[in-house]
């Protein structure tokens, strides 16, 4: 059985850091989950802070300087807050 929060030292683990261009762009990336963790949203409150967040990454995408991580924290955003609404 699994626990959750336990990392172990796997191949798969080591992989996750390249997903990200470099440590700062994971670095930004920890900063939106902390702003704002990617789970269901379940208040009006959350929602409006999902929809603030979604404008100012739009504005990125729109721009052509959105990073890999802000994209897909965009997308499974926007997905949250169609779901909710």
């Amino acid at each position: 059985m699994a626990v959750i929060g336990k990392k172990k030292n796997t191949k798969r683990n080591k992989r996750k850091a390249t997903f990200f261009k470099n440590e700062a762009d994971a670095s930004h990336y920890r900063e939106l989950i902390e702003q704002l963790p990617l789970l269901p949203i379940t208040d009006n409150k959350t929602n409006e802070l999902a929809l603030e967040v979604l404008g100012a990454l739009g504005d990125k995408l729109e721009a052509g300087k959105a990073t890999k991580a802000e994209i897909g924290y965009y997308k499974v955003l926007l997905n949250l807050v169609s779901e909710y609404e």
